[in-house]
């Protein structure tokens, strides 16, 4: 489960993202109408840059009612409360073929894959493939796979508890 806190925008169309992660370009995204542009502000972390479907943005994110500016524009604070699936590489490891499932490979080199943004993220043995999971629990589709960097996910992924099952599950029944 994601967790901490972030700030979020709404990006100017046509704006481009670079995502930085330990000091290495991670993605390069031009944002589109209704997207929500994303700043990790966690003490420690990477402070990551990234874009959110706008659609998908109310059930990762809670605002907390606090505005802050920063670099001229007005960002709100959030909340992350995501759910994700997610699997660490590792030489021998199950990752998501986006065409059946969680399948094998067997190998200690870096690999590429294609993120739902169309842009290629290499993944490295100890970083982590994730696929969001709804409010209900369900995973929504089985291509919405993305790369975490290893240090960005121990920072920002907390284990997701059956007290947390509970909770998502009353609240979806109650939608």
């Amino acid at each position: 489960m994601k967790s901490g806190r972030f700030l979020a925008r709404e990006a100017q169309p046509g704006e481009l993202i670079l995502t930085v992660v330990a000091g290495k370009l991670e993605t390069i995204k031009r944002a589109e109408t209704g997207e929500i542009v994303i700043q990790n502000i966690m003490l420690n972390s990477s402070a990551e840059r990234y874009v959110v479907d706008g659609k998908k943005f109310p059930s990762r994110y809670e605002a907390t009612g606090e505005v802050f500016i920063l670099e001229g524009v007005s960002w709100g604070e959030y909340l992350a409360k995501g759910i994700i699936e997610a699997i660490q590489v590792t030489e021998t490891t199950a990752w998501h073929d986006a065409s059946t499932a969680w399948m094998e490979t067997h190998s200690d080199e870096p690999f590429a894959i294609i993120a739902p943004w169309g842009e290629e993220m290499v993944v490295q043995e100890g970083d982590w493939i994730a696929r969001p999971i709804l409010a209900d629990l369900s995973v929504p589709t089985l291509s919405d796979i993305y790369r975490i960097e290893a240090t960005t996910f121990k920072q920002t992924y907390a284990p997701f508890t059956s007290e947390d099952a509970a909770r998502r599950l009353r609240i979806s029944a109650k939608a």
